[in-house]
């Protein structure tokens, strides 16, 4: 999850080569942005053919494809978070 400037971040070269380098391994990531207070935050899977295809060439177009989809989680629709029980108040004792 980004937080504090993502944009920085997606630009910076550790975490292009940590992309990099995750994605042509197999290993699953995400890139994800907090939502407002109260709501759910934004994420998207970075392991699509795309990526796969830029993991063994130039760093600059990892780094053009994180700025896409950070740019498309920004503009995100964020869900409030709402938190909802099935009756499993344990809490509540028998004496109250």
């Amino acid at each position: 999850m980004l937080v504090g400037n993502p944009l920085r971040t997606v630009r910076q070269a550790w975490f292009i080569e940590f992309v990099a380098t995750g994605v042509a391994m197999d290993v699953p990531l995400f890139l994800s942005l907090p939502g407002p207070p109260g709501h759910q935050a934004a994420k998207a899977l970075l392991n699509d053919d795309t990526l796969r295809a830029a993991a063994g060439g130039p760093r600059a177009a990892i780094k053009d494809i994180l700025e896409r989809v950070l740019k498309r989680l920004s503009s995100h629709d964020f869900a409030p978070y709402v938190m909802r029980h099935k009756n499993c108040d344990f809490g509540v004792t028998s004496d109250e």
